[in-house]
This record gives structure tokens, sequence and C-alpha cells, in this order.
């Protein structure tokens, strides 16, 4: 596994994994033990017909909730970018992230 040590997973984080089949999965990490994450909402990375990444459900047929990944599958991972990680938040919650020093509007 390749590992980033510059950007430590912790939990409460929304990071992103490479796993073993090529699949790329976004989510909030909940916890981690020696083998495995335990991961909340885990999103796709796919692209889109224009060329465009977007985010879909990695599992259409359970509860969006906790799921386990275990670490033997992942081949890299590494803390989520902002401008994705603001795309998972909207898409999991329903809530759009305003960028740093936008204005509501009344």
């Amino acid at each position: 596994m390749l590992i980033n040590k510059s950007s430590k997973i912790e939990s409460g984080d929304v990071a992103t994994f490479k796993l073993v089949n090529g699949d790329e999965i976004m989510a909030k990490v909940v916890s981690e033990t020696d083998s495995e994450y335990v991961i909340n909402r885990p999103r796709v990375v796919i692209i889109t017909r224009d060329g465009q990444p977007a985010l879909m459900p990695s599992m259409f047929t359970s509860e969006d909730g906790d799921v386990t990944l275990g670490k033997a599958f992942i081949m890299m991972k590494t803390l989520t970018i902002d401008q994705f990680k603001q795309s998972y938040t909207q898409q999991v919650t329903g809530l759009e992230m305003l960028p740093p020093g936008a204005k509501l509007r009344q």
C-alpha cells in the first residue's frame, strides 16, 4: 500500500481510497483499526460522458450509513481535496457549502 505520510487520516475526515480493483472511493472516516476503516456514506468517483468527475453511491441496495473497508483492499489513501470534499458533503447532506468569504443572500 502506498501511503501519503503528509496527510494523516483521522476520524471525521473525508478521505479518498484507491482500491485494488481500480475503484476510487470517497467517504467520511468514522474509525480505524489495524485491519479496516469504518467509513460513512461511501461514494465512487466516476467520469461522466462529458469527461467531468462525479460521485455516485458505492452500494445501491444498502442503507446509507457506516460500512467497513478492509485495508487489504486499499492501494492508496489520502485526504480528499477541498473541491471534492464540498461536492461529497453537498451530496450526502443536501447542504451547499459556500466558498470562503462568500456572503449569504438576503
